[in-house]
């Protein structure tokens, strides 16, 4: 029997969780679709690879409840 999805917020985000349940044969192929994945950046060699900058993504707790927590981390690693 499968499910629907289901939102679920937290720190005032929405989260979809899927909760369909998927066939050993469809996990094998999300498997085998990572792993391939993993392979190929794997073998970029490492003076072409970068880095995302810490802001990449870094403002999704902007008017959360976690905000100040979150700063405060950030606050702690600058200052090592």
């Amino acid at each position: 029997m499968t499910r629907g999805p289901k939102n679920v917020h937290i720190g005032g985000k929405t989260f979809r969780i899927n909760r369909n349940v998927r066939t050993p044969q469809e996990k094998a192929e999300i498997e085998d679709a990572f792993a391939a994945f993993e392979e190929a950046r794997a073998a970029i060699p490492e003076e072409r690879r970068f880095h995302l900058s810490d802001r990449f993504g870094g403002h999704d707790f902007e008017g959360t409840e976690y905000e100040d927590w979150v700063n405060e981390q950030r606050q702690k690693n600058r200052q090592g």
